[in-house]
């Protein structure tokens, strides 16, 4: 463990921000170097004066930046050449949570691991190149570059579902997926079916859209297929929304025997449940695969 101590009294922003750019300038001038455990989170607060929840913020910043790697009970250390095996650490700690005092369980996330590493590597391929940037800068299609769809298709293809680019649109992230996803599928004043226990962001949507939202019973494994059948009959929904792994907010899985009952349930009806294109758009080979769901008539 190093005796490391940063001087952050001429930075200047935020202190956890200070102490992650202190972290970023020694690893760059060779005074972290890889694999070298950083001072536990208290010994570092009481060193610099500052309060626990600073140098975890801290920590938690360079982790985002890919500087560093570590999990509870080890210790926090500079990322190296491969040789010091990285921990997945819990997203749910960018949300509040402490290393030293336990995991947050207050919001529903999956692990980051190094995502952050990997995207800071394709940023920094895409700044040196011009011609990538050039591409980027220019107008694009509304439903993105054609090699990035291409991209999604071979994506898509390892779950055993054959598309094509013609029927692929890239969205901004799941939240405006989602949006796109009801804005074709519904009109407003239409009845969205949705987990009795549901996302906050399908609520927001509902809302800006003119939808109302009619609950389907739920268990600990997410909605029933018993309730879905009754919502059905009771609501004439135009579609429904619903998370069959890791629901949000409850974190509820579905079994494999649920997933057919509710699938069988859905085809009985013909229950719009996903179309984020149209079908007659796609070629023959896709239209065959992506079997088109049609609204409760």
């Amino acid at each position: 463990m190093t005796n490391w101590m940063p001087d952050i009294s001429a930075r200047k922003g935020a202190k956890y921000l200070r102490i992650a750019d202190a972290i970023d300038d020694a690893i760059q001038h060779g005074e972290l170097k890889p694999e070298t455990k950083l001072p536990p989170m208290r010994n570092l607060a009481y060193d610099l004066g500052v309060t626990l929840g600073t140098v975890s913020r801290a920590y938690q910043e360079a982790e985002r930046r890919g500087l560093v790697g570590g999990e509870v009970g080890r210790g926090t250390y500079i990322k190296g050449d491969g040789r010091y095996p990285q921990p997945q650490s819990p997203r749910a700690f960018a949300y509040g949570g402490s290393r030293e005092n336990g995991i947050n369980l207050s919001m529903a996330v999956p692990p980051l691991g190094d995502g952050g590493t990997h995207l800071a590597a394709t940023i920094r391929e895409i700044s040196e190149d011009s011609a990538l940037c050039s591409e980027l800068m220019d107008y694009q299609a509304h439903s993105g570059i054609e090699r990035h769809r291409q991209g999604g298709v071979d994506w898509i293809a390892r779950a055993g579902l054959i598309t094509d680019t013609d029927c692929l649109t890239m969205a901004n992230g799941t939240q405006h997926a989602i949006l796109v996803a009801v804005m074709a599928l519904t009109r407003p004043g239409d009845t969205l079916l949705v987990e009795s226990i549901t996302y906050p962001g399908i609520i927001h949507i509902a809302a800006q859209l003119g939808l109302k939202l009619a609950p389907v019973e739920m268990d600990d494994e997410g909605i029933m297929a018993d309730a879905l059948e009754d919502a059905i009959q009771e609501y004439r929904p135009r579609a429904a929304y619903m998370v069959p792994t890791v629901q949000n907010p409850t974190t509820a899985v579905m079994s494999d025997e649920r997933r057919r009952q509710v699938a069988a349930v859905i085809e009985r009806h013909n229950l719009l449940v996903s179309k984020t294109i149209s079908g007659d758009s796609c070629p023959p080979t896709a239209r065959r695969r992506w079997r088109r769901m049609r609204p409760i008539r």
